[in-house]
């Protein structure tokens, strides 16, 4: 395969930072922070998957 041919990937994983906490706030927050990176990710896919101009379609809430 040429080097031209191959196809770059450039979608890379994002992983939170775990960490375990005592004060019930500090779990929350930490819950919260978990679920919207892997919502923001998400987005990220689907953004990389539409063609370019429809990404303002796609409802982000």
């Amino acid at each position: 395969m040429e080097e031209k041919d191959k196809k770059v990937n450039l979608v890379f994983r994002i992983k939170p930072d775990v960490e375990e906490h005592e004060n019930k706030y500090a779990r929350q927050l930490q819950a919260d922070y978990e679920s919207r990176l892997w919502k923001m990710e998400d987005f990220a896919k689907q953004f990389i998957a539409l063609p370019s101009g429809v990404w303002n379609k796609i409802d982000a809430n």
